[in-house]
């Protein structure tokens, strides 16, 4: 018995270290993650479609991977004697991004159906997390700034105006959002004043005078300027952040170009 004992301790000890891996370097480490099972498809052949402008094609193949969701793919660069690996989602995502406006054009129609389909849910829920999940699954969609808005508004709604600040900065920063940039700036400079954060609220009255020169807002029936309405939030935002919601009556501003 004495002898398997040792060999058993043995074999343990050789183990241990394996185990006791950074976590950080885990997910470099091939034998602990869950490649994609079609990586000849999604990287080289999605590739060479997208590359030949048959993008629907690549989408079909991005859309047959979004049923992987826990697997993750391999990126072509490195940082050491291991790949960087990304989820199925991200890497899709990425690909997208990096194609030329018609690709993204095509992204945007082939996601719209269920962009929208969804988006109309999380509308009808009000659930953050819907909404949230529209804009993180469908961001080259048509719906992925309503989502953000959406969700920027439940958030302020409910008191939580860090989450709403969140949500409307991803908003500032989509390409092709169809929300004004006058309001969504407005409702940002809300959630900055509902959380006390009088130094980023008196930064965005320079940054809407500078990318929104002479814009226009509804505050309720009447027009006030964007730059006018920041600064009057400036002056009456808290030193820290209220205890009761105070971000509700943003919910009807409407905007125009100057």
């Amino acid at each position: 018995m004495m002898p398997s004992r040792i060999l058993f301790l043995a074999a343990a000890f050789l183990v241990l270290p394996a185990a006791q891996e950074d976590d950080e370097e885990a997910p470099r480490n091939t034998a602990l993650v869950r490649i994609y099972p079609a990586l000849d498809q999604l990287v080289d052949k999605a590739d060479a479609l997208a590359s030949e402008g048959r993008f629907e094609g690549a989408l079909e193949i991005y859309a047959a991977a979004g049923r992987h969701p826990n697997a993750l793919v391999p990126l072509q660069e490195r940082t050491g004697p291991a790949a960087r690996h990304v989820g199925v989602l991200e890497y899709c995502l990425r690909k997208i991004a990096s194609w030329p406006p018609e690709g993204r054009a095509a992204a945007r129609r082939f996601a719209d159906p269920l962009a929208g389909q969804a988006f109309r849910a999380a509308r009808t829920s009000r659930e953050p997390q819907a909404a949230a999940e529209v804009a993180l699954r469908y961001p080259h969609s048509s719906f992925a700034d309503d989502a953000l808005a959406l969700l920027g508004s439940l958030h302020l709604e409910a008191g939580r105006p860090g989450e709403a600040a969140e949500a409307f900065e991803r908003l500032l920063a989509l390409p092709d959002a169809d929300v004004p940039r006058a309001v969504a700036l407005a409702r940002l400079g809300a959630a900055f004043a509902a959380a006390g954060r009088r130094d980023d609220l008196a930064g965005l009255v320079t940054r809407a005078e500078r990318d929104a020169p002479g814009a226009k807002i509804l505050l309720g029936d009447r027009e006030a300027g964007l730059g006018d309405a920041l600064r009057d939030m400036l002056r009456t935002a808290p030193e820290a952040p209220p205890a009761a919601n105070e971000g509700s009556s943003w919910e009807m501003m409407q905007g125009r170009g100057a």
